[in-house]
């Protein structure tokens, strides 16, 4: 019987908060939520290498995929600020000294190429130029594709697809990647099938009509961004209760003890996005767990096998960090 081809996935490890001054100091940087995440972000460093060490115990795994968000990056700006650099190298120097000489594929996440969220709190963020260019001397390629067996991997960036700023250099990279990946995905060889791979599965909301229309080519998606797949399971439960106005009197100024005046961005976007966990559905969607999950919950990574006949994927839990 042919050996299957492991993959290990990692993703949202988030680690290394920038100690520039413009980062930190934001408006909405010392709010009762941002301290919370803030908290978080310290320990980030020690869980993921309990990933790592969880994931070199494990046999047989021929290649690493990381699915975005691996450094916070500048505020919400990207890999531009003045200690992205050392962060980059010394995130890829803990992938290096797990697994040497191991072939590792990355993805682009918001704090990589840039976001904005409705959580977002700096002026300046979102993707740019600059950023996808330190992306890609860093890292990869910001949208690209690898085979392996009969599964054509599509990677691609979620913040590219969902940008809507009018940037001219911006807008002929966001139709080059929508070019890419309808080719990538329309035209397959016989018995292939394709493997989606992005970070925000929003993005696939937009890409939806065409992946529709393809279906019958995909076998999975991944995504980070989540954190956890409880996120994604419970999504369309807060979506619910972003459509129930008896519900914003209570909950929303709960909300903005956290996240002061941000309350209404939130409610707008879960209410605007209740159909999104459908298309998730449809498309085989699994959330590539962070290392210190979503709220502490749901931690872990996923080891994926690539048989023939399909894939098969398992979640490894990690041990608690011990204090």
């Amino acid at each position: 019987m042919k050996k299957a081809k492991r993959m290990a996935l990692l993703s949202d490890s988030h680690m290394y908060e920038s100690q520039d001054p413009l980062h930190k100091d934001l408006a909405g940087k010392n709010t009762k939520g941002e301290k919370m995440i803030a908290k978080s972000m310290k320990e980030n460093e020690g869980k993921f290498i309990l990933s790592l060490e969880e994931a070199r115990r494990i046999a047989d795994i021929d290649f690493l995929f990381f699915g975005g968000d691996s450094v916070t990056g500048y505020g919400e700006r990207g890999l531009i600020g003045p200690d992205s650099l050392d962060h980059i190298n010394k995130f890829k120097r803990l992938m290096e000294e797990y697994f040497p000489g191991l072939p590792k594929k990355y993805m682009a996440g918001g704090h990589e190429v840039g976001y904005i969220l409705p959580l977002s709190t700096d002026p300046e963020g979102g993707l740019s130029e600059k950023s996808i260019q330190a992306f890609e001397q860093n890292f990869n390629k910001l949208f690209y594709s690898f085979t392996e067996g009969r599964y054509k991997f599509v990677v691609l960036s979620s913040d590219l697809e969902l940008f809507s700023k009018d940037t001219e250099e911006l807008m002929r990279r966001k139709k080059l990647q929508q070019e890419f990946y309808k080719d990538e995905i329309g035209y397959t060889q016989q018995g292939q099938k394709v493997v989606i791979m992005i970070h925000d599965p929003d993005a696939l909301v937009p890409m939806f009509p065409f992946l529709q229309n393809n279906i019958s080519k995909i076998e999975r998606t991944f995504s980070g961004h989540q954190h956890a797949q409880w996120v994604n399971t419970i999504y369309p439960i807060l979506c619910q209760l972003a459509s129930s106005h008896l519900l914003e009197i209570p909950l929303k100024p709960i909300f903005n003890k956290f996240f002061p005046g941000k309350a209404d961005a939130v409610w707008s976007y879960f209410s605007a996005n209740r159909h999104n966990a459908h298309i998730w559905k449809s498309l085989n969607l699994s959330i590539i767990p962070a290392p210190g999950g979503m709220l502490g919950i749901g931690s872990g990574f996923l080891v994926a096998d690539l048989h023939d006949e399909g894939i098969e994927v398992r979640k490894i839990k990690i041990p608690k960090l011990k204090s």
